[in-house]
């Protein structure tokens, strides 16, 4: 008789992890975080939790269109333009994601000389 539970495995830490970074924006945001900034402490904060929430209600179709005005450095851009396209993707690799972004057409209208 073995001593090894099969659904020991299902309950694996990695496996956990696994459910969690794909069930969880915010749990995945934490760690695109690690990812792409390096020796960087994640500090959670209320506005995180606020713009995650919105994020994963975008993935799942609940919100169409949502205008995020947060002042920079306060984690915009690897929520919604890095990690929430890899993590919709991840969840469902015939998706199709294209992220927009207001800044290129600002930068046009304001860059040209004005007569």
């Amino acid at each position: 008789m073995s001593s090894a539970d099969p659904d020991d495995d299902l309950a694996s830490p990695e496996r956990v992890l696994h459910a969690a970074l794909a069930t969880d924006f915010l749990c995945f945001v934490e760690y695109a975080f690690g990812l792409v900034r390096l020796g960087v402490a994640f500090r959670m904060n209320w506005h995180i939790d606020a713009l995650a929430h919105k994020l994963a209600q975008v993935a799942i179709g609940k919100i169409k269109r949502l205008i995020i005005t947060i002042p920079p450095r306060n984690l915009k851009y690897i929520c919604a333009t890095a990690a929430l396209p890899a993590w919709v993707i991840g969840r469902n690799p015939a998706e199709r994601v294209a992220p927009r972004s207001i800044r290129r057409f600002l930068w046009n209208c304001f860059s040209k000389p004005h007569s």
